[in-house]
């Protein structure tokens, strides 16, 4: 399999799911616990053996770039106070200025057209897709597993994506497709399906938000652009795409959270920060004084809320 060197990340589009908070800043730049969406994304990327960056921006971008580009002022004033670590964390959390290339879109577009932008740059080789607002927690980063999985395949396959088992109730909320037998959770896809969809060939497997193309993609994107009116569909070219050469599935292991809505940003923030073992003792400590206490005639048990605690953290350390 020839290797994935380039990622496309699509940022800069306004999340009207946090409104009036991305007014100022798009969905990427929301924090899970102390690091952006944008910045776990890299660092699935980087994990995953990429190299060079393609980050394709939308209408709201000052921000984004702002974060993705060196900030030599700032280094330079935490290792005046003594921050040298945290100067140098900074440094290395960002790719490489000269594997960094940022684009801009004309206009505010779904991400087949930010793929379609990026063509020049991609060349003649496959590349992963990410988008940021999808966040995976994972032993083994997300797209790590879905490379690690095509290594023994040819490269004879169009595309390879993530998905996931969701619940009966949960699958005309997601892309989600119709498939052979897996092998080692490896399905050859056989339709993909939109949200909402009710065929009954639909399987309970939900696409995620992670994706590797061959450059194939690009010329179906490009026939969709030059002959609709509307802007190009990344879910229509795939099933366009899948009509001409075959299509795989790996279903991955880990959580996944949609930061698109608030319930699953709630959730990745309270899901990662009792993960971190510099505040996942206090986190617990407070979300007992808070959010469990014992009540008697609106008075606090502080003897129950100790043994409570007592026990959550004996349990945490385990």
């Amino acid at each position: 399999m020839t290797k994935i060197r380039k990622a496309i990340i699509p940022i800069g589009y306004f999340g009207t799911g946090f409104l009036p908070a991305t007014k100022a800043f798009s969905n990427e730049m929301l924090t899970v616990v102390d690091r952006p969406l944008i910045q776990y994304a890299i660092d699935e990327a980087r994990k995953a053996g990429i190299e060079e960056f393609i980050f394709v921006t939308g209408g709201n971008k000052s921000v984004v770039e702002n974060y993705l580009t060196h900030s030599f002022a700032l280094e330079n004033f935490l290792k005046k106070q003594g921050k040298s670590k945290l100067a140098r964390k900074i440094q290395t959390d960002l790719p490489p200025q000269e594997k960094t290339t940022f684009i801009h879109q004309q206009s505010k577009s779904g991400v087949a057209n930010a793929i379609l932008c990026a063509r020049n740059i991609i060349g003649n080789e496959p590349f992963a897709l990410l988008l940021p607002e999808i966040l995976i927690q994972s032993q083994t980063p997300c797209l790590t597993q879905l490379i690690k999985a095509q290594k023994n395949i040819d490269d004879g396959f169009a595309c390879a994506f993530a998905v996931q088992e969701v619940a009966a109730h949960q699958i005309s909320q997601h892309y989600n497709i119709a498939h052979k037998q897996s092998e080692n959770n490896i399905y050859e896809v056989t339709k993909i399906f939109g949200k909402t969809s009710k065929d009954k060939s639909q399987s309970n497997l939900a696409m995620i938000a992670r994706y590797i193309f061959s450059p194939a993609i690009f010329d179906i994107i490009a026939e969709q652009k030059s002959n609709a009116k509307s802007e190009p569909d990344l879910i229509k070219a795939m099933q366009k795409l899948l009509a001409i050469k075959p299509i795989l599935a790996t279903k991955i292991t880990g959580t996944v959270f949609d930061c698109q809505t608030k319930a699953g940003f709630i959730a990745a923030n309270l899901s990662f920060a009792i993960e971190r073992s510099d505040i996942k003792e206090e986190l617990i400590e407070e979300f007992i004084r808070t959010r469990l206490r014992l009540r008697i005639d609106n008075m606090i048990e502080e003897n129950a809320i100790i043994e409570m605690t007592r026990v959550l953290k004996a349990t945490a350390n385990k």
